[in-house]
């Protein structure tokens, strides 16, 4: 039986799932001659070549797809037993790493995180705003909060409410009204991303940007009108609705967790006390247009 580096499968599994050696690297944090090094020795040691090497980077041999199947279940084997060995713990206290996008990162979860911290004081708390899909189950987070038609596949998952989306337009200069700042860099599936291809005339585009922060802030200084969330364009100074009522287009606030880490008593509950907040402040969400709410 070969004496098996254990750490070497994750190696040869991340360049496969990066696409290449450059991004297995980044998504390892180490080098790009150590992962090199990793894989040829992998590939030695077991008489395989699992990648075919070429000027344009490493593919995966097509012989290897079984391979790739099985290197996957062990990741996963390897990531469960891990959680288990961590669920020993009973005290609520730990790191736990919440995901959100930026929009709800910058203006609903900073008071909820604080009041969070102040509950549970052994308590330590990341706060991770990307609007890439983190891989949960992959511990790249441990709490995801995310916008979706749909729920999470593969997760335990709470919908809080609605999430509704209105046309804003800010001190418009003449000639500027029919203009759109757009929200580029949405997915295919996105329900907002759908909306705008179907409204928004190609030509009337004078601005984009890739998260909701910057559009809005376009916006207020006048490049155009934009359609926002309403949990962020109502709260935010010189913007204004161009009509009354908020679009709903099937979005929904989800809090999601990996069944496994839902066993841990920190984590399960930062997902309640997430879901509590939320579910408490869901009239910001759905576009509700009342007194300023309580995390404001």
């Amino acid at each position: 039986m070969h004496n098996t580096n254990w750490d070497d499968y994750r190696f040869v599994l991340s360049v496969c799932e990066a696409g290449s050696v450059n991004g297995a690297s980044k998504r390892l944090n180490v080098n790009h001659a150590t992962v090199l090094r990793r894989i040829a020795a992998f590939e030695q040691r077991h008489g395989v070549s699992i990648f075919i090497k070429s000027g344009k980077g490493y593919k995966l041999n097509p012989d290897s797809g079984r391979i790739l199947i099985a290197l996957r279940d062990l990741d996963e084997a390897v990531v469960h037993l891990e959680r288990r060995l961590q669920g020993h713990e009973s005290a609520i206290s730990g790191k736990v790493r919440i995901t959100a996008t930026d929009s709800f990162s910058y203006r609903v979860l900073p008071e909820v995180v604080a009041r969070l911290c102040n509950i549970y004081e052994h308590l330590q708390v990341g706060l991770i705003s990307t609007n890439d899909p983190l891989n949960l189950k992959r511990t790249e987070a441990d709490i995801a909060v995310r916008a979706s038609d749909l729920a999470p596949e593969g997760l335990e998952s709470r919908n809080i409410c609605a999430l509704r989306f209105a046309v804003y337009h800010g001190p418009a200069p003449d000639g500027s009204a029919e203009s759109w700042v757009l929200r580029s860099g949405l997915s295919e599936n996105s329900a907002i991303g759908r909306w705008q291809s179907a409204t928004i005339p190609a030509d009337s585009i004078a601005a984009e940007a890739d998260t909701f922060q910057a559009v809005s802030r376009l916006v207020q200084l006048g490049a155009g009108r934009a359609v926002l969330p309403c949990v962020l364009g109502d709260r935010m100074d010189g913007l204004e609705r161009a009509d009354s009522g908020p679009l709903d287009v099937g979005a929904r606030v989800w809090v999601a967790c990996h069944r496994d880490m839902m066993q841990l008593p920190h984590i399960r509950a930062c997902f309640d006390f997430l879901c509590e907040e939320l579910s408490d402040n869901a009239a910001l969400f759905e576009g509700v247009l009342t007194a300023p709410p309580a995390m404001s």
